[in-house]
């Protein structure tokens, strides 16, 4: 596989929040295309609140998600989190 640098999400998608069965969600699932394991899906630490249509944009080794909604008609609120996927210093 490729080498994997700490300045960047390492070619993983991150999926943060969104809507599922029950109404929004605060999942945090994680895609890594080198992962040999079948599925190369994992589950993140979840966000601390549920968000719907939720944005996200990879700034170095963090994904910032700003903004989304506590439901999926679009409430917006004015919340920002930053998750760090690649953070094993925890």
């Amino acid at each position: 596989s490729p080498p994997r640098r700490s300045s960047d999400l390492a070619g993983r998608l991150v999926c943060a929040g969104g809507v599922g069965p029950a109404g929004p969600t605060a999942s945090v699932e994680v895609y890594d295309p080198f992962e040999a394991d079948d599925p190369p899906w994992t589950m993140g630490e979840p966000m601390p609140v549920a968000r719907a249509v939720v944005p996200g944009a990879a700034v170095g080794a963090r994904l910032i998600v700003p903004g989304g909604a506590p439901t999926p008609e679009v409430a917006p609120t004015d919340t920002v989190y930053v998750y760090a996927p690649l953070d094993t210093t925890r």
